[in-house]
């Protein structure tokens, strides 16, 4: 009885063993390598195009030997701005350039030849951790993060690549930037207005 119960311990503490090696190698896979696929981040959404109430909305007009002055002014709780003849137009809910070619059909009663400008809001993202040149960067259409690591500066020397922070709406998620680059068209990630990517320092 002995024997069988040791031969039945041994069994036990091996199969036990076995299991805990197989969560233990399963978990050292995952770390440091953790990757975002493209569109798979929560919020990718978070850029719309369109401006909202208030936003700064500056107008420049061109053309005419004396078109009216330039105007900025934020978009109003009911969603719209006051211009000089035309009076009170929609702005919230539009694009920069659909709010341009609506003054300058307003307009042509009053100007010929007039040219307006409506121009977009500036909108920024930030990186920080071990890049050359922490801070705020603009953000423009077509920003991934490859192209934010270069607008920053390229990473320090100290730079752990492999696991780098995004943060958007609160929730962070990890990018493998050496991936990124090897294959960007499945592993680099669009980056949006108000993100902040952190790069952490390596652990050797």
């Amino acid at each position: 009885m002995t024997m069988t119960f040791r031969k039945t311990a041994d069994y036990c503490l091996t199969l036990g063993g076995l299991i805990a090696m197989i969560f233990f190698l399963a978990g050292c896979g995952g770390a440091g390598t953790e990757t975002i696929q493209p569109g798979s981040l929560t919020g990718t959404n978070v850029y719309s195009p369109t401006f909202v109430v208030g936003d700064l909305v500056t107008i420049e007009f061109s053309g005419p030997e004396t078109p009216p002055p330039s105007h900025s002014e934020r978009i109003k709780d009911d969603g719209t701005i006051t211009l000089p003849l035309i009076g009170s137009i929609k702005a919230a809910g539009k694009t920069p350039s659909e709010l341009q070619k609506e003054i300058q059909e307003k307009y042509k009663s009053y100007y010929r030849g007039l040219v307006v400008t409506v121009h977009d809001l500036p909108r920024y993202y930030t990186v920080g951790g071990e890049v050359n040149s922490k801070g705020e960067k603009e953000w423009s259409v077509g920003t991934d993060l490859i192209k934010a690591i270069q607008a920053s500066g390229g990473f320090t020397e100290f730079a752990r690549e492999t696991k780098i922070h995004l943060i958007r709406n609160g929730k962070t998620q990890y990018v493998n930037y050496k991936k990124a680059v090897g294959d960007p068209e499945h592993y680099t990630v669009p980056i949006y207005p108000k993100d902040q990517i952190i790069v952490p320092r390596s652990r050797w």
